[in-house]
């Protein structure tokens, strides 16, 4: 991440240079994608992960919806799915 300092400070995200073919891959998946999930924690990295991803990928808002979860069961996963909210 940098920062614009001619743009009011505006922050600047950069994907790293190793991580551009995961991006690249991600991006033709939800190309074709009705619904995107962005599943995460519930906590604020979380919600970062979430918008950072949102951002990269693209596409329009109605695609993607956030499920939150803090633990790796069955059904904590199948009620986050069950009551997923706006990314």
């Amino acid at each position: 991440m940098g920062v614009d300092p001619e743009h009011d400070w505006a922050a600047v995200y950069e994907v790293l240079p190793n991580k551009t073919k995961v991006i690249k891959e991600l991006k033709a998946l939800a190309k074709d994608a009705d619904k995107i999930y962005l599943a995460t924690d519930m906590d604020r990295e979380g919600e970062a992960i979430a918008w950072h991803l949102k951002e990269v990928i693209g596409g329009p808002d109605s695609k993607y919806q956030r499920v939150v979860f803090n633990e790796i069961t069955k059904s904590a996963i199948q009620n986050a799915f069950k009551q997923p909210l706006k990314a």
